[in-house]
C-alpha cells in the first residue's frame, strides 16, 4: 500500500513537472533573427557546434549562435519586433537569449560582445520586466528603448555612444547613464561621459541605416511613363507602426505593413515624381523615390 502511494505521488509530481515545462514552452516564445545586408568575411558557430563555418546562405540566427566577422565583414540581425543589431568588422558576438513571455509580454534580449563593435536599435520602450543587455568582458550596457552603439576598445574598455534615448553602462565600479548625443566608457578605465567625438558622429552618419524604419517600394517597376496613363499605381511595404506618406499624402498600411495608392499624372505632363516616406516612433525617416518620364 505504501509503495503504491509513493508511486502515485511520484507519478503526480512527474505530471506536474511535465505540465509546467509544456506550459512554459507555450508561454515563452523563442525569437530568431533574420539576416540582412551581409558582406565580406562572416562565419557562424551554431549553438552546440564545436567550431565556426562560413555564414553562406544562412538566413536565420537563434539564441546560442556566435557570429564572427573579418576585417571586411558586416551584417545586420533583424527581429520581428523591429529591434535591429548591426555587426561591424572584426567583431565577435554571441546571441545568448532572445525570447518573449506571453504571460506578461516581457522580453529578454541578451548578447555577449567579445570584440569589435555593434550598432543597435530598440524601437519599442521595454517594460520593467523586460531586459535588453549587451555584455562585454568588462561591462554591461542596458537599455529600455533606444539607438546606441557598443564597442570593445583595444585597451579592453567598453565604449558606448547613444544616438537616441539613454543607456545604463555598468561595471564593477558602478553604473553611469549615457544620454542622446553622448558617449561613455567603463571597464578598463574609470567612468567617462561626454559629448560624442567627431569621429563617432561621423561613424553614426555612416551607420544611420540601422536606426531607420524599413521601407520597400514595390511599384512602379518601370521608369518610362506609359502613353495615356492617367494615374501611376504605387505600392510597397513599410515597417509596422510607421507613418507613411506618398507625395505628401498620408496613407495607412495594413496589418502587414503593405500599402497602395494611385498617384495622378498631371494633365499634359511628361514626368511624374514619386516620393515615399516612412517615419517611425522615434522620428527616424526612410525615403524612396521614383521618377517616370516619357
Amino acid at each position: 500500500m505504501r509503495k503504491a502511494a509513493v508511486l502515485l505521488i511520484c507519478s503526480f509530481a512527474t505530471l506536474v513537472f511535465v505540465g509546467a515545462s509544456l506550459l512554459e514552452s507555450v508561454l515563452v516564445l523563442q525569437r530568431v533573427a533574420a539576416v540582412s545586408d551581409p558582406g565580406g568575411s562572416i562565419s557562424v558557430q551554431p549553438a552546440g557546434s564545436p567550431g565556426f563555418v562560413p555564414l553562406g546562405t544562412t538566413e536565420r540566427v537563434k539564441a546560442g549562435d556566435v557570429l564572427r566577422t573579418g576585417a571586411d565583414g558586416h551584417l545586420t540581425l533583424n527581429w520581428v519586433d523591429d529591434s535591429r543589431l548591426r555587426i561591424g568588422p572584426d567583431t565577435t558576438v554571441q546571441v545568448l537569449k532572445c525570447q518573449v513571455n506571453r504571460s506578461d509580454d516581457s522580453q529578454d534580449y541578451l548578447f555577449k560582445l567579445d570584440s569589435g563593435q555593434v550598432w543597435v536599435r530598440v524601437l519599442k520602450a521595454l517594460s520593467q520586466q523586460s531586459k535588453f543587455e549587451i555584455r562585454t568582458p568588462t561591462a554591461t550596457a542596458a537599455v529600455r528603448g533606444t539607438v546606441f552603439s557598443v564597442a570593445v576598445t583595444p585597451d579592453g574598455a567598453t565604449r558606448v555612444s547613444v544616438l537616441k534615448g539613454s543607456v545604463a553602462l555598468s561595471d564593477k565600479q558602478g553604473s553611469v547613464d549615457i544620454g542622446a548625443g553622448e558617449a561613455g566608457a567603463a571597464g578598463a578605465v574609470s567612468h567617462q561621459v561626454a559629448e560624442m567625438k567627431p569621429d563617432e558622429v561621423a561613424q553614426w552618419d555612416r551607420e544611420l541605416s540601422v536606426a531607420k524604419p524599413s521601407l520597400e517600394l514595390i511599384e512602379p517597376t518601370y521608369e518610362t511613363l506609359p502613353v495615356g496613363l492617367t494615374a501611376v499605381p504605387v505600392s510597397g511595404k513599410a515597417e509596422r507602426g510607421s507613418t507613411v506618406t506618398v507625395n505628401g499624402v498620408t496613407i495607412t498600411p495594413n496589418l502587414l505593413g503593405k500599402f497602395a495608392i494611385q498617384v495622378p499624372v498631371p494633365a499634359g505632363s511628361d514626368r511624374v515624381d514619386i516620393t515615399v516616406r516612412a517615419v517611425d516612433a522615434k522620428g527616424f525617416e526612410s525615403v524612396q523615390k521614383r521618377t517616370l518620364v516619357r
